[in-house]
């Protein structure tokens, strides 16, 4: 440290903004951009805001999902829709990589139904061959409760609706069957409990993974003009050739861990720069 004027001393922005320098493209931005501060930011927000809003004039399904977005709110809808955004901001990247995939989102769900649906009838089918263990030693008839589980779990097979899942879900993922009785005392009288709980074990598999893909495409649905906004809002900033500070740290962490030209980046910096002091 005997000669401070080889010293860079700068910012986190400012620092980032020479890293973009030497890769503008490779992060996804033009090398003429310029910085625009809060205010500026925040008039794009409002005109990719009133983009997304007009859309739903003529889109009904837009305005539906704008709709049950805003219902209930008291603050003003552009003010509301403005701090929902601002607050999933940080979940962009997730929520448009959904997006990408949204067909094998649903696709997905549509398969693991199918093959919930197969293990809901092996169950049926197991109860109704080993009905002997259903039967109650006082009546000699099937379980009351057991017997309303199953006619749940058939309603189910026959119309596989969200609203016809909901008791699959509290029957299998809430407690477990094998926690209520009536299903232990079952069980307790097969005399050979491996095939129910293959069966039992497979629907909790499958009940599990479709209420990820579920809370996915719940995502997808709901969300879709926030993320829609978010388009817009990136595409009107690209085409004007500005860059707010929050945007500088997004693409400087883009091209540091997703860039194909990274390594070339590393390299670049490692020869010009030997040590990074971070004060605070």
């Amino acid at each position: 440290l005997n000669n401070f004027s080889d010293l860079h001393i700068s910012t986190f922005h400012s620092l980032f903004a020479s890293f973009l320098s030497c890769i503008p493209f490779a992060a996804g931005i033009m090398p003429d951009y310029k910085i625009i501060d809060e205010a500026d930011e925040q008039l794009i927000l409002m005109q990719a805001i009133d983009g997304v809003l007009d859309a739903a004039r003529v889109d009904k399904q837009v305005l539906a999902m704008l709709t049950e977005l805003v219902e209930q709110q008291e603050k003003p809808v552009k003010t509301y829709i403005d701090g929902l955004y601002r607050s999933l901001v940080p979940w962009m990247p997730y929520l448009e990589n959904l997006t990408q995939h949204e067909g094998e989102v649903r696709r997905a769900l549509d398969g693991l139904n199918e093959e919930l649906i197969g293990y809901l009838k092996s169950l049926l089918g197991f109860v109704h061959e080993h009905e002997y263990a259903a039967l109650t030693k006082s009546t000699g008839k099937c379980n009351k409760n057991l017997e309303r589980m199953l006619d749940k779990i058939g309603d189910f097979i026959k119309s596989p609706d969200a609203r016809r899942l909901e008791p699959i879900l509290e029957y299998f993922l809430a407690e477990g069957i094998l926690g209520k009785k009536y299903v232990s005392d079952f069980v307790g009288r097969l005399e050979n409990s491996d095939e129910f709980h293959r069966i039992n074990d497979g629907i909790i598999d499958h009940l599990q993974k479709q209420v990820t893909m579920l809370s996915d495409r719940e995502l997808l649905i709901h969300l879709k003009p926030i993320i829609e906004i978010h388009k817009q809002f990136r595409s009107e900033k690209q085409k004007a050739s500005v860059l707010s500070f929050d945007d500088i740290e997004f693409f400087t962490q883009q091209a540091l861990t997703g860039s194909p030209e990274t390594a070339y980046l590393y390299f670049k910096l490692g020869s010009e720069m030997k040590h990074l002091m971070i004060d605070e």
